[in-house]
């Protein structure tokens, strides 16, 4: 598994702990975003942008599993490299919605410097990652 599939893997991991069983919404939301997903609960939504074109693997409604790929990681949108933009808040447009913390088990945290090894952390506003299997 490449590294870009095993971070989708990581999201879809993260997603269903915070609510196993949901159904996922995958269209077209803005420009920005490219080519996104989102997971929704009843009160949590996470976007997915930037995914590669044609790469998305699910469809409006499908529930999705712990370590199932979904995409695959792109520059679409308002992006100049491949990325991943995960952001998790508490309505279905990000620009009025609120920011939701989250925990995630295991990364590598850029420091400007080099990377450090992080367990259980909550990722930071523009914090820059890297997640391998």
């Amino acid at each position: 598994m490449d590294g870009l599939t095993a971070c989708v893997n990581l999201i879809v991991d993260a997603l269903r702990l915070v609510w196993p069983g949901s159904a996922l919404d995958a269209d077209d939301l803005r420009p920005a975003t490219g080519n996104y997903i989102l997971f929704e609960s009843s009160r949590i939504v996470a976007l997915l942008a930037h995914l590669r074109q044609g790469s998305i693997r699910v469809a409006d409604g499908d529930a999705v599993h712990a370590g199932q790929g979904v995409a695959q990681v792109g520059n679409s949108g308002r992006s100049l490299a491949p990325h991943l933009h995960l952001q998790v808040m508490d309505g279905r447009d990000p620009p009025t919605a609120t920011i939701i913390p989250f925990r995630v088990r295991a990364y590598e945290r850029w420091n400007g410097a080099s990377r450090e090894p992080v367990s259980n952390g909550v990722l930071e506003k523009g914090e820059r990652i890297r997640y391998e299997e």
